[in-house]
């Protein structure tokens, strides 16, 4: 009965292509071609995670999605995480979980970590590390942070992470354009709540 009764509630739709979502997901994209560091921040409801799922669903054997949350703030629950994701088991010290991960990873791969406003630098810093190692054996493995404003923000206050991110796009309610409102009412499944919400 409540499955069915969620058939006819309101579903929020999974993917509306705007300015801001397209930027997210080409950011995305180049990351995953050119390798390293990349971060979109900005307010929420902006499109950041429904596009990073559609580009998810569009690339599957080469992306690794994760949501991070408070819970993984140490380096080896992130690793966890990791290595949960993509199918590593993930027994022993953090030195073998990072060795497990790194020989699983493949030549153009992307990692998102979606709310990565939660990632501590020494967690940054540690994704950033199997980014660099992939360079130095010819492989590419692009890192790309999606989050609120905090996330630039955490990237700029370390010189070294900021200096070694190529992209750091930051967007927010105020940038939606009326073409992407247009765009999102033809799907008849937007609310008007959200739609309130973005004006």
């Amino acid at each position: 009965k409540t499955k069915d009764e969620q058939k006819q509630a309101y579903r929020e739709p999974e993917y509306v292509e705007t300015s801001i979502s397209s930027k997210v997901y080409s950011v995305i994209k180049v990351c995953r071609i050119k390798g390293g560091l990349a971060s979109f921040s900005g307010d929420a409801g902006i499109g950041k995670t429904k596009a990073a799922i559609k580009f998810l669903r569009d690339n599957p054997g080469n992306t690794v999605y994760i949501t991070m949350n408070p819970c993984f703030r140490s380096v080896k629950s992130l690793l966890k995480l990791i290595a949960d994701q993509m199918g590593v088991r993930h027994t022993g010290g953090i030195d073998d979980m990072w060795i497990a991960i790194r020989n699983r990873i493949s030549d153009g791969m992307v990692w998102i970590f979606d709310e990565a406003q939660h990632l501590t630098y020494n967690a940054i810093e540690t994704i950033r590390a199997f980014s660099d190692d992939c360079a130095s054996s010819g492989k590419t493995l692009g890192i790309c942070l999606i989050g609120n404003i905090d996330v630039n923000r955490k990237l700029s206050a370390f010189a070294q992470l900021d200096n070694r991110t190529k992209l750091k796009p930051t967007c927010t309610t105020s940038k939606i354009k009326r073409e992407d409102i247009a765009h999102s009412l033809t799907d008849c499944r937007f609310s008007w709540l959200q739609l309130r919400k973005m004006i």
